[in-house]
């Protein structure tokens, strides 16, 4: 299951197999063929309990049942045990929540999210874009792997992403301050920066942006000091209502108005599917919507 796999999707799949571990353990299960659907039944009723979304419940049974399926074991869940995953409405973002989240930016924070904006690309995919990738000529970037790294673009495809004259410019203003790492937006450490997703949200809880209803529970505390806390987005970093994804759908959506292909829009995101793409394109201006609504009899 692990082959050609991002060090990120391992993890993530190792944390599946961890939780799905200790659910089969209180249910004293201790080998393999002791494994019930009762047991997966259990195991799903203790992510509902720490109050995970129905995607996430969906995705991490599915690690268990491609466990399972690999190891030859035949207990599944029934189509009426599994989670219930709502299908969400591409939400791109609105220019005045852009317009404040920018305003409350450093210049790197901004070089960083405009490079979301206008690219298209997943987190990964610009958490690894190195120098070498921005071919300033022919103003395009490359998505590639990253062997020594172990990441690889989604299906295993490298493309190319033409880019704005005007994000050219900005970043060749960039890399003559800040080009001395291989990355382009290099951590602290001069690594590949695996927190853009945490700045993120700190960057719109100081635009002052969060909803206020957003609940989490977090870490708090170092070594065996460490301890579970309950917090609210009215005072941290943790609105659901802002990920690097609605970037992607954005400028996906931005690129339709603009009255680009959707055939060309699906090369330029990396999909396989069409409909994948399809449900990436929002309403770009509401403004506009809302005159158009009220323009009827």
């Amino acid at each position: 299951m692990q082959a050609g796999r991002s060090r990120r999707t391992v993890s993530q799949y190792r944390r599946a197999l961890a939780e799905f571990e200790d659910a089969a353990r209180e249910k004293r299960v201790k080998f393999l063929d002791e494994i019930t659907e009762e047991t997966l039944k259990y195991h799903m009723r203790t992510l509902r309990e720490r109050g995970l979304a129905g995607k996430t419940i969906d995705t991490r049974t599915t690690v268990v049942a491609q466990f399972l399926g690999a190891n030859n074991l035949t207990p599944r869940l029934k189509a009426m045990h599994k989670p219930t995953v709502e299908e969400e409405p591409p939400t791109p973002y609105t220019k005045d929540e852009l317009d404040a989240l920018f305003s409350a930016m450093t210049d790197a924070e901004r070089i960083r999210c405009r490079f979301f904006l206008k690219t298209g690309c997943r987190e990964q995919e610009v958490q690894y874009a190195s120098w070498k990738d921005i071919d300033f000529t022919h103003k395009t970037y490359t998505v590639r792997a990253k062997k020594d790294f172990g990441f690889a673009p989604k299906n295993h495809e490298s493309r190319v992403i033409p880019l704005r004259d005007d994000l050219v410019n900005e970043l060749k203003a960039y890399q003559e301050q800040n080009g001395d790492s291989r990355w382009v937006f290099p951590s602290e450490r001069g690594l590949p920066d695996g927190h853009m997703l945490r700045k993120l949200k700190r960057i719109a809880l100081r635009a002052g942006l969060n909803c206020g209803h957003c609940r989490t529970t977090i870490t708090v505390g170092e070594y065996d000091g460490k301890k579970q806390k309950e917090v609210t987005c009215k005072t941290q970093p943790v609105c659901e209502h802002f990920i690097l994804h609605r970037f992607r759908k954005t400028c996906a959506t931005r690129w339709e108005s603009d009255g680009m292909r959707v055939r060309d829009i699906q090369a330029l995101l990396g999909h396989k599917n069409l409909e994948i793409t399809q449900k990436y394109l929002g309403v770009s201006n509401q403004e506009d919507l809302r005159k158009r609504i009220n323009s009827g009899d």
